[in-house]
Formats: structure tokens, C-alpha cells, sequence
């Protein structure tokens, strides 16, 4: 295993890690490695949820956890890296270091870990605009301290871009969860305090029986009170599109109308066929179904509303189907297609 273990916060500066690794051999790297490397390889990886309160989260082993990836160090090795341990709904033990939360937490990490490494964290990089209402938080121009420059990204409620930004700032726990990253770091350790709130995340990493030992997590939602929130008002913080409950998918059928002939029919014509086969022709391949059959399937559904795995297909698979609408609609050409079937067929109208 070609890889390394963050053995914790360098005795020399709270921006230094010690690194070893399977061999014993030990190296001094920058913070920002951390955003890299730290954290075991691992070739086989599987995936398990947990939704859950933070706290029922416990400390867990570095050792137990490293002889799950089977990662051997020598004997005599003090780690300084705490691992944490939770029981999903599948009663499923997940082990997952400090670091993999970090990289989870502090996003995007070029632009956040360097300033969490500070004794003012975030507000290094960000600030709550208190004028606003609700309280919004504001990315500052530039990233001064290490010559980085701001990436620009939206901290906008409905963006789940810069919701990890929006979580630390506006959640109380966040925030102190994200200060004590550096607290830890002067004592020598990679640690942090968990935030409070009602988590969803995804793990990946090895299975042994019935634990997985993570080596990268996602966050997809955080539920904060109105205690914990500086707003005084309850939200969730959506860090995946899909747990945003406003989104609307960018290939849903809602709003596409499919104009009707004047005697009431959908399907195309042939002269209707010949001005949008060139609409839907690509550069660099030619389509193996007939395409203006699977406009009409998809025509069929759009009109009667039907589900996709009850719409008639004319012979095709659902998939074939679906790819193709989803397609459509990613590519501007649905939107294209409607637009001048609205215009023909109104004019013979």
C-alpha cells in the first residue's frame, strides 16, 4: 500500500504535519498536503449512509482503525489523530479519522483548510453580513495570508456549492467545531469537537464484517436548530443538490409542454421531422436508434403524464428512453424542438 498516515500536528508549528508511513518511515509536510495525502489508500471501497445526531457519535481507535486497512506501524508509535466510530440504521460500525471529516467539512479545501489553520479560522477568508436579512455570509476577495486568491463561489441558500462556507459561519457549532481544528493543532493533535445537528453523509472506504473504515466522506445534509443557529431560525444546509427540498431537477419534466396539432395529435410529421432532425444532429457520433421514434415515446409521456415505466415505448428499453429525454433537455435541444413545434403548429393553426 503505497500510501501515509497523518500521525498529528508537528511539534515544531500547527502548519506542519508528521507523516509515516507502513515502513516506519516518518516525514514532515505542509498544511495544505493534508487536502492530499494523510489519509491510507485503499483499492476496494464500498459505500454506507449515516443519518444521525452528531452526538451520537464516540471516540474511536487509530490503531483499530488502521488494522482494519492494514496499515502495520511499529509498536512504539504515539498517535495524535483522533478517530471517531458510529452505528448506522444497518447497525453498521463506521470508523472515520478526524482528517477524512475535515476534508468533508472544510470546503472547498485549498480555500478553507489554510484559514481553519488560523486563530481566527474562517473569518480569515469570510464574515456574516448582519445588515442583511436574513444574516448572509460574504467571501472576502482575497485569500491574503498565503497568496491564495479566492475561488469565486456562491454562498447562496439555494447553491449547494458554498453551503459548507454558510454552515461553519451561521451554525454556532459549526463555527466552534472549525476553531478547535486549530486549538487541537497547538496541542499536536489532528482533532476537532463535532458540530450538534442531525447529519446525513456517505463513507467510503474497506469493509471488514460488519465495519467500514472511511477514507472519504461526503456531506449531503446538516439539520440545525434554532438554538444552534446565529439566524434564530432552524434550516438545513443542503451540500448535495439532492437534498436541497427546493431544487428542481435540471432534466424534470415539469414546464415542457409539447404543442398538439390543430386535430389534436403530437407525433411529428414528416416535414415537421426534416427541419428538427438537424437540431438534434451530434458532432461527434451518430445515434443508434431512431431518434424521431424516440421523440414521439417521449412526446407520449410529456402529454399523458404518465411514469417513465408505464409510458409505451414503441420496442425501446425505459433507459434508452430516459437517456435520451435526459439528453435532450441537458443539451438546450428539447428546449429547441418545442419551440418550433409551438411556432409551426401555431401557424397552420
Amino acid at each position: 500500500m503505497d500510501s501515509n498516515w497523518a500521525l498529528g500536528v508537528s511539534s515544531t508549528a500547527p502548519r506542519s504535519i508528521d507523516m509515516i508511513t507502513p515502513g516506519g518511515q516518518r516525514s514532515v509536510v505542509d498544511l495544505e498536503a493534508l487536502t492530499k495525502e494523510g489519509i491510507p489508500a485503499s483499492q476496494k471501497t464500498k459505500r454506507l449512509v449515516f443519518e444521525g445526531e452528531f452526538s451520537s457519535w464516540q471516540p474511536g481507535s487509530a490503531e483499530d482503525y488502521l488494522k482494519g486497512l492494514g496499515f502495520a506501524l511499529p509498536e512504539e508509535v504515539v498517535h495524535r489523530h483522533e478517530v471517531f466510530t458510529m452505528v448506522n440504521e444497518r447497525r453498521w460500525t463506521i470508523h472515520v479519522p478526524s482528517l477524512v471529516l475535515m476534508r468533508a467539512f472544510f470546503k472547498p479545501n485549498p480555500l478553507v483548510f489554510p484559514a481553519i489553520y488560523t486563530p481566527i479560522g474562517v473569518d480569515y477568508i469570510s464574515f456574516v453580513d448582519y445588515s442583511a436579512t436574513p444574516p448572509k455570509v460574504v467571501v472576502d476577495g482575497l485569500f491574503c495570508g498565503n497568496g491564495y486568491v479566492t475561488k469565486v463561489f456562491s454562498t447562496d441558500p439555494d447553491v449547494s456549492q458554498g453551503q459548507p462556507l454558510r454552515w461553519i459561519q451561521l451554525s454556532k457549532s459549526a463555527k466552534r467545531a472549525s476553531l478547535s481544528a486549530y486549538q487541537h493543532a497547538v496541542t499536536g493533535w489532528l482533532n476537532l469537537s463535532l458540530p450538534s445537528g442531525r447529519v446525513r453523509m456517505v463513507f467510503h472506504g474497506p469493509i471488514k464484517g460488519k465495519h467500514l473504515y472511511a477514507t472519504k466522506a461526503s456531506l449531503i445534509s446538516v439539520d440545525v436548530d434554532e438554538e444552534d443557529s446565529i439566524t434564530g431560525a432552524g434550516e438545513r444546509f443542503a451540500f448535495h443538490p439532492t437534498a436541497n427540498p427546493h431544487r428542481e431537477p435540471k432534466t424534470s419534466t415539469r414546464n415542457l409542454t409539447v404543442p398538439v396539432h390543430p386535430h389534436g395529435g403530437y407525433e411529428l410529421t414528416d416535414g415537421e421531422w426534416e427541419a428538427i432532425e438537424p437540431i438534434l444532429k451530434r458532432k461527434f457520433s451518430n445515434p443508434i436508434h431512431s431518434q424521431r421514434e424516440l421523440l414521439n415515446v417521449i412526446f407520449n409521456k410529456l402529454v399523458s403524464g404518465i411514469p417513465w415505466n408505464k409510458t409505451p415505448t414503441g420496442g425501446f428499453k425505459v433507459t434508452t428512453v430516459t437517456s435520451t429525454f435526459h439528453y435532450l433537455v441537458s443539451s438546450g435541444r428539447m428546449d429547441q424542438v418545442l419551440a418550433y413545434l409551438e411556432e409551426s403548429r401555431e401557424a397552420i393553426a
